[in-house]
Formats: C-alpha cells, sequence, structure tokens
C-alpha cells in the first residue's frame, strides 16, 4: 500500500496497481499536506500526517479515524 497527502487536504491509500482505494477527508487537515507516512504494523496499522501549521495527526488504518 501506498499512502499520499495533497494540497486538497486529503489523504489517499493506494494498492500497488494505481488504483485509490480509500480516501480520508473527515477530520483532515485545515491546511495543505506537508508530510504522511505509512507503519504497517501488523497489530496497529497508522497512518501519520503532518501540516502546513505543523499539526500532526495520527489516523487508525483499520478504520481510517484519528
Amino acid at each position: 500500500q501506498i499512502v499520499s497527502g495533497s494540497r486538497d487536504k486529503t489523504i489517499k491509500l493506494w494498492n500497488t496497481l494505481s488504483q485509490c482505494k480509500y480516501t480520508i477527508q473527515e477530520d483532515r487537515h485545515s491546511d495543505w499536506l506537508s508530510c504522511v507516512r505509512f507503519s504497517p504494523n501488523n497489530y496497529n496499522p497508522i497512518i501519520v500526517s503532518c501540516g502546513w501549521f505543523r499539526y500532526v495527526k495520527v489516523w487508525y488504518l483499520t478504520n481510517c479515524r484519528l
């Protein structure tokens, strides 16, 4: 899986075939995303995102919620 963040403040989860499998829009950042990382932990997979105003959010991949 690949994760991306963009100027429209969304986080997208992609498969290796370039298909967007999920878009996180709820509770998104109030500004552009500057960094997004994926941690594929088997027990608790998470996505960590950071916006331009230095807010960091941790998303649980099991339900794509904060």
